[in-house]
């Protein structure tokens, strides 16, 4: 007679596999049938490596949104067609997601139950769904993000933070973070390699232009101005954060100095009163997602703060409140379009806003208080 052990463990195991299946393989099936983001950096990259300045204005393509090392990055894939090339970002995302699951197995001691969780929850988030399906580089970003804060090699770290910054809304508060740590070494790999990438630019085209160094910031100034004033097709669609809610209110012209109070106050706490690695790096990211414009699948920068919870569950005041918060901004679209709720979409944006501020600075001075 043979016995079949059903336990929690396998069916878990069974049921993470059959989940990932499922919406990685609808996200597939979308990347084939539809458009993709991935499109514009392949094309712009294409164009650069046959010779064109793809930061002049008169090019009749759409502004390059990335530092001049992306599309040096790019060159191994331009070699193919593009719907192979999108199929093969796709696998890479693949890979920077359980890359990225990996990495914060080992630095957060998830057990086996957790990791499993969090891969669950994760896959069938829509941040996910959507950046796989539309091939994004959020999740590029994010698995570089984690190598440059739990790797110790300054090399290393240097490297993962020159790539990660390629998509700056996603990255720049790493940046001061390094600077106002005192990382000197991997502030020096973040110069060379940056400068680097701008002089191989400049060679390979032969430009002599210094002032055009500044060329990818302009460029993200245009793009983000043309959204602005395209309205709802545009910059509106940008999620959780208190820019949007600004330009919702037709304050946006604060914007700037209420980022540099926040940034300035990120800073002060980061520095001098929050003790724990762990609770910085989640303190980081929830001032990422809430400071600067995302769009939906920037929101997998929440991963992390996710594997966080489900680690911490046992002895965390907040736990369901940070869970709340996160299923909110992971699957608000997809019981949106479940249960055909007419919500402004402004108003359940400020709802997430409000719930990723209080969370973030409710445990991060709950923090200070027990280090006090």
């Amino acid at each position: 007679m043979i016995k079949i052990l059903i336990n929690k463990k396998n069916i878990l195991s069974v049921l993470t596999i059959i989940i990932s299946l499922i919406f990685i393989g609808r996200a597939f099936q979308n990347l084939i049938n539809y458009g993709s983001d991935f499109e514009t950096s392949y094309i712009l990259a294409k164009l650069f490596w046959n010779g064109n300045d793809i930061f002049n204005p008169n090019l009749e393509e759409k502004n390059p949104f990335y530092p001049h090392l992306w599309y040096l990055v790019l060159y191994p894939i331009i070699s193919v067609e593009f719907f192979y090339a999108k199929i093969i970002f796709f696998i890479l995302n693949l890979i920077f997601f359980f890359g990225s699951i990996i990495i914060l197995k080992s630095n957060f001691n998830l057990n086996s139950h957790q990791t499993k969780i969090l891969i669950i929850l994760s896959v069938a988030s829509t941040p996910f769904t959507n950046l796989i399906a539309i091939g994004n580089l959020s999740l590029f970003s994010l698995f570089f993000i984690l190598i440059f804060y739990f790797y110790k090699s300054f090399f290393l770290k240097g490297l993962a933070l020159s790539l990660a910054l390629i998509k700056y809304n996603m990255s720049f508060l790493f940046v001061i973070y390094s600077i106002i740590f005192k990382q000197y070494k991997v502030a020096f790999v973040f110069l060379l390699l940056n400068i680097f990438s701008i002089l191989f630019y400049f060679y390979y085209l032969d430009i002599n232009d210094f002032f055009k160094i500044f060329d990818p910031f302009l460029s993200i100034l245009n793009t983000i101005n043309e959204q602005i004033d395209n309205g709802i097709n545009g910059i509106n669609y940008g999620l959780f954060n208190i820019h949007n809610f600004l330009i919702w209110l037709k304050l946006d012209d604060f914007y700037f100095y209420i980022l540099l109070i926040f940034t300035l106050i990120s800073i002060y706490l980061i520095k001098f009163s929050i003790n724990s690695k762990e609770q910085i790096f989640i303190f980081l990211l929830f001032g990422i997602a809430t400071l600067v414009y995302h769009m939906i699948y920037d929101y997998v920068l929440l991963i992390p703060v996710l594997a966080y919870v489900l680690k911490n569950k046992k002895n965390f005041k907040f736990f369901y409140l940070y869970l709340f918060s996160i299923f909110y901004v992971f699957y608000i679209f997809k019981i949106n379009t479940f249960f055909n709720f007419i919500i402004p979409k402004e108003i359940f944006s400020l709802i997430g806003m409000i719930f990723l501020f209080l969370s973030n600075y409710l445990i991060t001075f709950k923090e200070i208080k027990k280090n006090n």
